[in-house]
């Protein structure tokens, strides 16, 4: 469990770094709003992506790095493009 935590948050910093740093370079007021709205739904999305699990929230609701929890799975994971169920 705290793995998946610790794993999220620094998912959603590395990628609010990036937004920071976009922000630090641009002049422009249009770029800086849309980087300031940006920065705010990765930081409302990255803290429900940590407070759901840590609050009881069940892991088998398919998170989207859990693959072999998310319902049946291929006995191979190799699949065509016109082989999509699994037989």
């Amino acid at each position: 469990m705290a793995s998946i935590v610790f794993f999220t948050i620094s998912l959603y910093l590395s990628k609010s770094s990036v937004v920071a740093f976009l922000l630090r370079l641009t002049k422009d007021r249009r770029q800086i709003l849309l980087y300031r709205i940006c920065l705010i739904c990765l930081g409302a999305i990255g803290l429900a992506s940590v407070l759901l699990p840590t609050a009881g929230w069940p892991l088998e609701a398919g998170h989207y790095w859990a693959s072999s929890s998310d319902g049946p799975t291929c006995a191979t994971q190799v699949r065509t493009l016109s082989n999509f169920d699994c037989e």
